[in-house]
């Protein structure tokens, strides 16, 4: 059984970046060097937030009250269920989910159980 969704980073400039499997049961975002994705910002938080993956869906869970993650532009203050395309915003960092059924036909460089940083 293959991921069942990935992240797709957001530039700056809007285009997409790298793109991240979610192959396991959890991916933590934050500064800490047990993370699954490194953001190597001052105010970010060691553990900022969590996905976790439970069959077909991925939960994000908020970790950070000082800058609370945010789902399409609002904060969250208690689990969110992700939908495909929800935009997840750490500080000034973006990810797109996306759900495994709506991923046919797109390529993407996998990396299955390597961390990520994001300068």
């Amino acid at each position: 059984m293959g991921p069942t969704g990935r992240l797709v980073t957001i530039k700056r400039s809007g285009v997409d970046g790298p793109h991240f499997p979610l192959s396991l049961s959890t991916c933590l975002f934050g500064r800490g060097i047990e993370c699954d994705i490194r953001i190597q910002l001052p105010v970010v938080s060691k553990q900022h937030c969590k996905i976790e993956i439970s069959g077909q869906k991925a939960t994000l869970f908020n970790f950070s009250a000082t800058n609370p993650t945010q789902v399409n532009g609002s904060v969250i203050d208690e689990p969110v269920q992700l939908k495909h395309g929800d935009l997840i915003t750490i500080v000034d960092r973006s990810f797109r989910y996306e759900n495994e059924s709506h991923q046919k036909g797109s390529k993407t460089t996998e990396f299955p159980g390597q961390r990520r940083e994001q300068s």
